[in-house]
């Protein structure tokens, strides 16, 4: 089956961190890896984190913004696909399933896709797929794979 990294990039998300982690670690296909960025956050989020042995935190001493968060993450995962979640998000427990099988099932001619543009599978490169949301409670269902990033 493909390894799945999961990702959240977090900022001052103490009040969401733990309900996004546990809706990962309750998915129908587990990640392999889940990485928290924090990025430079003032709050507990880096606290909050390091209680889930399951998670690697990473943190940037200062605010560096949501794309060095990504950017971070991308360079530090390990897995065939990157799935980003933010900490606001909480993900349905079949959210990891429908992009891992498909990948499984087309590895060879898997088509990255960002809006008004295609392109190929980079070889060897990981896919990212994203949630994202705007506030506490949005969810992450099957349906929310829309957006896959070179």
């Amino acid at each position: 089956m493909t390894r799945v990294s999961a990702y959240i990039p977090a900022y001052n998300a103490a009040r969401t961190l733990a309900l996004c982690i546990e809706a990962l670690l309750g998915q129908t296909h587990a990640p392999h890896e889940i990485l928290v960025i924090d990025d430079g956050s003032h709050d507990k989020t880096a606290e909050i984190a390091r209680r889930y042995a399951q998670v690697a935190l990473v943190q940037h001493g200062t605010n560096l913004g949501l794309e060095a968060a990504r950017n971070t993450a991308l360079r530090m995962a390990r897995n065939d696909i990157v799935a980003s979640l933010d900490a606001g998000c909480i993900a349905d427990a079949r959210w990891l399933e429908c992009p891992s099988s498909q990948y499984e099932r087309r590895k060879s001619c898997w088509r990255r896709r960002t809006p008004g543009r295609r392109c190929s599978r980079i070889p060897g490169g990981p896919l990212e797929v994203c949630a994202h949301a705007a506030g506490m409670g949005n969810r992450a269902d099957r349906e929310s794979f829309v957006s896959f990033w070179l």
